[in-house]
């Protein structure tokens, strides 16, 4: 069995489980949220046995055929948690830092564009957020966006970047941590800074005391300063190294010019991404600090 969380389209099969490597006593079963038409039949075509949770399946074995279709007018099922993704966390950073006057005027296409995903992806990301009673609906193809109840959902939901963690200590202040580290990180890996460094350049508040620097590419040895040294334990640790999975940390700066985003030989994180490492971290002053990142994202 295959279960696939968002709904593949046709001419998508061949993202499924590799055939020759599954136990194929009985046919291979996808399970999705929904199959259309075209994607139905390409599966009964492959041999594939599917259900969705719209009321649709068509499965088969050795003497059994069941097919059922989904009931005209049933209702969608609502979300219930912000959407996953690359794309669509991509889309709704985006829609946290854009102005919602902007937003408003912009449709499903233009939404797509900016994210870099599919029309029909960025018209899904939409429902979801007006089931959750994130945005409303405001003429045809148009939204307007609650940002502050987006950005406070998206700091309670975000699972996280993903991929894999580097922790150092440093005697050094995080600006003088931050230039060591950039000099031994190749600039093809396009770092990106987070955390307290970041979060002085967008709204200082605070003396900082910890850096997150963010790579999209594996390094082959971290270990390559002197000024750092691996931390023995989380307590110990101020400098954060990851190499990240979500893509959307790096997508707001390909989107949006964004005034005050000053060069630190490297291009900082996105906003949402800055204001998540400061929840992350934790401590008092440091809440102060996210609310004022915060404050500077909606005052955009």
């Amino acid at each position: 069995m295959e279960e696939k969380v968002r709904a593949l389209r046709a001419g998508q099969i061949d993202r499924l489980v590799d055939r020759e490597q599954a136990d194929l006593r009985l046919p291979p079963l996808l399970v999705t949220d929904h199959v259309g038409s075209a994607l139905a039949r390409e599966l009964d075509r492959a041999g594939w046995s599917w259900l969705d949770l719209t009321g649709g399946c068509s499965i088969r074995a050795d003497g059994l055929l069941l097919r059922a279709h989904a009931k005209a007018g049933r209702a969608p099922l609502k979300a219930d948690r912000l959407p996953r993704g690359g794309g669509a966390l991509a889309l709704i950073r985006n829609l946290i830092v854009i102005p919602t006057d902007i937003t408003e005027g912009l449709g499903a296409t233009e939404l797509a564009d900016i994210a870099n995903v599919t029309q029909p992806r960025a018209s899904q990301v939409m429902r979801s957020l007006v089931d959750l009673e994130l945005a409303e609906k405001v003429g045809h193809g148009r939204w307007k966006v609650r940002r502050r109840e987006l950005l406070d959902r998206f700091l309670a939901e975000y699972r996280g970047p993903g991929g894999r963690w580097w922790r150092y200590h440093s005697l050094e202040p995080p600006d003088m941590a931050a230039r060591h580290l950039l000099e031994a990180i190749p600039r093809s890996a396009h770092p990106v800074i987070s955390a307290d460094l970041a979060a002085d350049r967008l709204a200082p508040h605070r003396h900082p005391t910890d850096l997150v620097v963010y790579v999209d590419q594996p390094l082959l040895d971290p270990m390559v300063t002197p000024a750092l040294v691996p931390a023995a334990g989380e307590g110990s640790t101020n400098v954060w190294l990851c190499e990240a999975k979500d893509r959307s940390i790096w997508r707001f700066q390909e989107a949006l010019d964004v005034p005050g985003f000053d060069r630190f030989d490297a291009d900082l994180a996105d906003p949402t991404q800055v204001a998540w490492d400061l929840q992350r971290l934790g401590g008092e002053d440091r809440g102060e600090a996210l609310e004022q990142v915060v404050e500077w994202i909606l005052r955009r």
